[in-house]
């Protein structure tokens, strides 16, 4: 198992927003990933649009899952409608 941060850039709609972050945590738990921590980061004007949508709501996870297991998490978070964006970086502990 490796310890990583997950960035995540949900809509802003808060049932959208509601159900994602339960479908990212469940999506982690079905591969035997745990969640840590989850920090809210508020919402913030995107750089750029994506898919026409101006404005999204950051999240921070601290996530321990087992590295052969982080690109299918990443395949399913990208299919996803109500997830712009994500990110895995590995932190050093």
């Amino acid at each position: 198992m490796r310890s990583y941060e997950l960035m995540a850039i949900f809509r802003t709609e808060e049932d959208a927003y509601q159900s994602a972050r339960e479908a990212l945590k469940t999506e982690i738990t079905k591969h035997q990933g745990t969640v840590s921590k989850e920090e809210e980061l508020g919402e913030r004007l995107l750089a750029y649009p994506i898919n026409k949508i101006g404005r999204g709501k950051y999240v921070l996870y601290n996530v321990t899952l087992n590295p052969d297991q982080v690109t299918l998490v990443s395949r399913n978070l990208t299919l996803n409608k109500s997830i712009l964006r994500h990110l895995f970086v590995v932190t050093d502990k």
